[in-house]
């Protein structure tokens, strides 16, 4: 029976392979499982903080931490973790070699999605729970224990991240349907990092919930000081010389503070920095010397310090602040909070008159008490594991040899490897369009960039960023709902290029809003609301018009980088087709370890264009960093002219890259008649030989989009190019034409290859085409119908 008289119209199961849609809903939880973890992974570094420092009770209860050690852990955490983001690069092809040459009976796939799961797992366990039963005089093993915590879990996170992009290979090879990732992954997001954030950050800063901690760590006196006083010293000292009080027993520090300044005493005392500060800066003049700047912490200062910090003041009744507390009660308060102030009490602060003691700063690194990792280590661990399962249960199905390319008798040699970065130009190209588009993303929405545009610029860094957080959470549902649409009906490339030009052209928007801001004029200032007088609104027509600009562009440019990801698995099938390898898995890491060193940099980009630009500024800006000369060009280049530049790229990029359209009909249809005839017992090198274009296929196994068809009436809905789709073909499809008309030159799989499987489909497919034939000659909609879904399959 001829193969070549299948009429492909309605499609071909011997072209196509689909998933059934709860299995394309739940495969991208597996994206959501490592991002768990990833979201989890900003503590670790406070962990360090806790636990390298000495005792883990006692640091996070209060002790006093040399500032050497305190450095040492700071600056470990900030080469160590770099050092490991090199290591995880390293592993990445690795471990896509070893994943390309499974072939157990557990599958390809699921075996390292469950072991990366548990490792991921046991790593946290180790660092935080099983680490503490160390004892704290072995601090060498502490430190080894959390570096090995490290390593584990970056093998763990290479392990179960690598087949998200590998295993939808297996899964479907229709585009619609990879193109319904960019959905389900978003959801996956907001049910990981937003999950784990909104925990992590929100709840469980509860006080009644996870009582916080506290770190003091010492420090030298300053340069010229020979004698300190405590501010509470200080202030008494001046009440009974200068004001002839014979008593200050009972008077609170504010008391004190106001019995001072009312008597002229103190010129200059920052009462202010009593609350917010956690310094004092004082000029004071007691017999004729000036005592100046002087940074000082008594243990009254920092109990009440903490106090403000953790309290509230109607946990006291009968006073209208904190400051008007005994100390006596404050130090209960602490007991009850499991704050031991018995270290803090027994150094004190020493007098003017017996010198040279130490001052201490106060540092809130330790604000995650052990409380805090005993709740989120296995609410992270429970909700990945529950991610994986769903997973695991979605790709079962598929993780077989029968889905795995066109045949497995050619094993994967590592001159392979070095073929697909030398032959594959279509991965290529792929890969520095994702890279772009990914350090475009990293730069522009850095928290050093947050810092620079809501806090120094608009110069209410708490009062934009997370509203405009939730902003664009909005803007980017819509867009990916778009753009997966877009993907589905017109292909992936067809939704990178588009919604990169589009996040490019509102950037342009964002551009001049911040070129015409002026930070003298606070029309052109970002503004939501005010608390001053009580809650209010003061949104203004520059706010308004900058939301809609950069919520378009934000949730255009995360669409892309999400689209990019199924692409991995178009380019995974053109390997097949070019090679006759199946190399999902080195495919995969290969493009993981290129936009990871494109990525890698942000930090480079970052430290060139704001550290180095703005006059007089040392380090990357943070909370309170004020407003310098420079920053405004500084917020320009990072927020929209980087950002800008990559998209560039990545749409001349769109423009060599040809999976799309006829030319991925053609490898699908390649790979399909091929895998067919190897089942049967041809050899890959003759299959490969037979068929190499989609001329030569029989129509049986080539897939045509079926055409769209209205409910209502049951007619054939004839699509016209619109604006964007004249645009489109006119710069980007150039290189997805093939040639030849399918099947005119097919040429059938011989018969002793024919496999049962593969005559029964024909045959089906035969006697589907033949009704459809018959209904076409008695005058239907079918010639339309045929007519329309080639069209289709060309946009």
């Amino acid at each position: 029976m001829s193969q070549q008289a299948a009429s492909a119209s309605g499609g071909s199961t011997l072209a196509v392979n689909r998933a059934k849609q709860w299995q394309i809903a739940l495969f991208p939880f597996n994206n959501a499982a490592t991002n768990v973890y990833f979201a989890f992974y900003n503590y670790f570094v406070y962990w360090a903080v806790l636990y390298l420092t000495g005792s883990t009770f006692a640091a996070i209860g209060g002790v006093l931490v040399s500032a050497g050690v305190a450095l040492a852990v700071s600056t470990f955490a900030a080469i160590y973790a770099p050092i490991m983001r090199v290591f995880d690069g390293i592993t990445d092809p690795i471990l896509g070699g070893i994943m390309d040459k499974t072939h157990g009976r557990f599958g390809k796939f699921r075996p390292y999605m469950i072991i990366g799961n548990i490792m991921l797992a046991f790593s946290v366990l180790l660092m935080m729970i099983i680490a503490q039963f160390v004892p704290n005089n072995l601090a060498p093993l502490q430190w080894f224990l959390y570096c090995i915590s490290y390593i584990i879990y970056v093998l763990g996170y290479t392990c179960q991240c690598a087949v998200t992009k590998a295993g939808q290979t297996c899964l479907t090879n229709d585009p619609q349907q990879r193109s319904q990732f960019v959905i389900w992954n978003m959801i996956g997001m907001i049910g990981s990092i937003v999950l784990v954030n909104v925990m992590a950050g929100g709840v469980l800063t509860n006080e009644a919930i996870c009582p916080k901690g506290l770190i003091v760590y010492e420090s030298s006196l300053p340069d010229g000081v020979t004698a300190v006083y405590s501010l509470r010293e200080l202030l008494e000292n001046l009440a009974t010389n200068n004001l002839g009080l014979a008593s200050v027993e009972g008077m609170t520090t504010a008391e004190l503070l106001e019995a001072v300044t009312n008597g002229g005493i103190i010129t200059n005392l920052d009462a202010v920095s009593l609350v917010e500060g956690g310094s004092y800066a004082i000029t004071a003049v007691e017999g004729g010397v000036e005592i100046s700047s002087v940074t000082v912490y008594s243990v009254q200062g920092l109990i009440e310090r903490w106090a403000v910090d953790t309290l509230n003041v109607q946990d006291f009744a009968g006073y209208a602040s904190l400051l008007d507390v005994p100390t006596d009660q404050l130090i209960a308060a602490m007991v009850d909070h499991n704050i031991d102030v018995n270290a803090l009490i027994a150094e004190g602060l020493g007098t003017a008159e017996n010198g040279g003691t130490p001052y201490y700063t106060y540092l809130r690194g330790a604000a995650y008490g052990i409380q805090f990792y005993y709740i989120m280590v296995p609410f992270v661990i429970i909700v990945s594991a529950i991610y994986t399962v769903m997973a695991v249960a979605a790709i079962s199905e598929k993780d077989k040899p029968e889905f795995w390319g066109v045949s497995t008798e050619k094993p994967a040699k590592f001159r392979d490897y070095i073929d697909i970065l030398k032959s594959n130009k279509e991965m290529r190209w792929l890969v520095l369009s994702s890279g772009f588009n990914k350090l475009a993303s990293t730069v522009s929405t850095s928290g050093a960039v947050a810092f620079l545009v809501y806090g120094c610029l608009m110069g209410d860094y708490n009062g934009l960023y997370i509203p405009f957080y939730a902003l664009c959470f909005i803007f980017m549902g819509i867009f990916f709902l778009w753009g997966s649409t877009t993907a589905g009906r017109k292909g992936q490339k067809r939704g990178v290029a588009q919604f990169t030009a589009f996040a490019f052209l509102f950037y342009i928007g964002v551009l001049i809003m911040l070129c015409i801001y002026n930070h003298d004029d606070p029309a052109t200032h970002l503004s939501l609301f005010s608390m001053e007088g009580g809650f209010h609104l003061t949104i203004n027509a520059y706010t308004i018009i900058f939301i809609i600009l950069y919520g378009c562009g934000y949730g255009a440019f995360n669409c892309c980088d999400n689209l990019t990801i199924p692409m991995v698995a178009d380019c995974t099938d053109y390997e097949t087709y070019r090679s006759g390898n199946y190399l999902p898995g080195i495919m995969g890491t290969i493009f993981s370890l290129i936009d990871k060193l494109i990525s890698a940099l942000q930090s480079l980009l970052l430290q060139l264009f704001i550290v180095l630009l703005v006059p007089g500024l040392t380090a990357l800006p943070a909370e309170g960093t004020p407003y310098m000369e420079g920053m405004q060009l500084s917020a320009i280049i990072c927020f929209c002219l980087l950002p800008m530049a990559a998209w560039a790229i990545t749409i001349f990029a769109m423009t060599r890259y040809s999976l799309s359209g006829k030319r991925l009909q053609e490898i699908q249809a390649v790979n399909a008649v091929r895998k067919a005839a190897v089942a049967g017992g041809m050899s890959m090198d003759q299959a490969m030989e037979t068929w190499k274009t989609i001329d030569q296929v029989p129509a049986a196994f080539v897939y045509n989009k079926p055409p769209r068809i209205n409910k209502k009436t049951g007619e054939v809905i004839v699509e016209k190019d619109n604006i964007l789709d004249k645009i489109y073909n006119f710069i980007f499809t150039r290189r997805e034409r093939v040639s030849g008309v399918p099947s005119s030159n097919a040429v059938d799989i011989p018969e002793e290859y024919l496999t049962d499987e593969v005559r029964t489909i024909i045959e089906e497919a035969n006697a589907k085409a033949n009704g459809g034939a018959a209904a076409a000659a008695a005058g239907s909609e079918t010639p339309v119908a045929e007519d329309n879904a080639d069209d289709s399959s060309e946009s």
